[in-house]
Order: C-alpha cells, then structure tokens, then sequence
C-alpha cells in the first residue's frame, strides 16, 4: 500500500510535469467507503506567469516550491486512519472524474494505489490479502 514517502515522491513528479501548463490543477483526494465519503483533501492551480524566461521561471520554482509541500500536507492524515475493510477505487475514481470539470479542459487522474479489492466473499475474493504474482510475471502473461 501507499505511504507518505511514496506519495510525496509521486506528487513532486506530478508537481513537477504541471508546472509549466499555466491553468492546470492539481487536486488530491481520498477514497472514502462509498462515493458519498471519497472527500477532496486539496487543489493547487499553476498561475500565469509572465511572457518573459525570468518570470516563468521564477512563477515554476515559487509553484514547485510550495504545491507539493502543501498537498503532502493535506494528505497526511489520510495515512494515519486506520485501513478500511474495502476500497472502493472504481467508485472513488468516478466521483472524482465527475467532478463537475469543464468539457472543454482534459483531466488526467493520476491514481496511487495498489488496485486491490477486499471482497466480504471469503479468500477466494480477496485480492488485498495472500501472495500475488509479480508485476513482472503480469506483464509476460498479458503478452502472451
């Protein structure tokens, strides 16, 4: 599962890949137990900068330097609630892409996790306990 340091890592990539498309946003949520509970934690948008190299540069480093500390922030005490007994993540997705965005602008989702379901059915639909095959052994199977 994710932790703090992963997702700062992630989200300074991400940070980092926006940083130069004035307008863009950037928005953390958490999963909640159904779609009612899934809550955005915190935005960040890119500002315009100036048509000058100096005032976008100076925009970049001022965005770069306080989006990915603060979003880190926001995100922190979703890593201290204890873990759910499932994780809701098609519908979570779909409520953040819902979200009332504009069709006239893309959305990239950008999702950090683990892709497993708990399922109440017993071992045979849990996919978020017992061993896994390998990423590795997943890709050769989907290639063949």
């Amino acid at each position: 599962s994710c932790t703090i340091g992963g997702f700062q890592q992630a989200l300074e990539a991400l940070v980092d890949q926006v940083a130069d498309r004035p307008g863009s946003v950037v928005e953390v949520w958490q999963l909640g137990r159904d779609v009612s509970t899934t809550q955005l934690l915190g935005t960040r948008s890119v500002p315009a900068s100036g048509s000058s190299t100096g005032a976008k540069r100076a925009t970049r480093a001022r965005f770069l330097a306080s989006a990915a500390e603060y979003l880190r922030k926001t995100a922190e005490p979703a890593f201290t609630v204890p873990s759910k007994d499932r994780s809701p993540i098609a519908e979570g997705i779909a409520r953040v892409a819902l979200n009332g965005q504009s069709t006239e602008m893309s959305c990239v989702i950008v999702v950090l996790t683990d892709a497993r379901e708990f399922s109440r059915f017993g071992r045979k639909g849990d996919a978020a306990c017992g061993s896994h095959r390998s990423a590795a052994s997943a890709r050769r199977r989907s290639a063949a």
